[in-house]
């Protein structure tokens, strides 16, 4: 009796295990300017080389971004100490300008006020005057507001 497999041996076609376990070889092309190991062979090998070099160009990129960052702090650094040392000078400057305008003001006052103390006088009676009438306009409005209905009341008839 003839099996299957002694009708097919005389044939040149591989059985399933065999076309299961066969690997696809994509033609190279040109093979002198790509040098492949033997382990980079058709298009797994291809494409593992690929791999490799882009985790390369990532790892080359992560590296030039790292020190550009750090280069880039290191200014910023640089710069900010140079800003905030310009804004101390600038504020203790202002500083003793402002307190030398306001001392200069206040003796500028008080010898007004011993030279015509009536004037001052007068000014600050005009002021009381000023604020006392204000507060009693305000009281008023206050307390004429309020006297509006309290209660509304709707009727209806049917």
């Amino acid at each position: 009796m003839n099996t299957t497999s002694d009708v097919l041996s005389g044939l040149e076609m591989p059985s399933g295990c065999e076309v299961e376990s066969a690997t696809f070889h994509a033609p190279l092309g040109d093979t002198h300017i790509h040098s492949f190991t033997p382990e980079a062979t058709g298009i797994r090998g291809k494409l593992d080389q690929w791999k490799s070099r882009g985790m390369a160009k990532v790892q080359d990129l992560r590296a030039s971004s790292l020190s550009k960052v750090h280069d880039v702090q290191h200014v910023l650094a640089e710069r900010g100490a140079l800003v905030r040392s310009n804004v101390q000078r600038s504020v203790s400057t202002t500083r003793s300008s402002v307190r030398d305008g306001v001392s200069g003001k206040v003796t500028q006052m008080q010898s007004s006020m011993h030279s015509s103390p009536m004037k001052w006088a007068g000014i600050a009676a005009g002021s009381g005057l000023a604020l006392g009438l204000a507060g009693r306009f305000v009281h008023w409005r206050n307390k004429h507001q309020q006297t509006g209905l309290q209660l509304v009341v709707i009727e209806s008839t049917c």
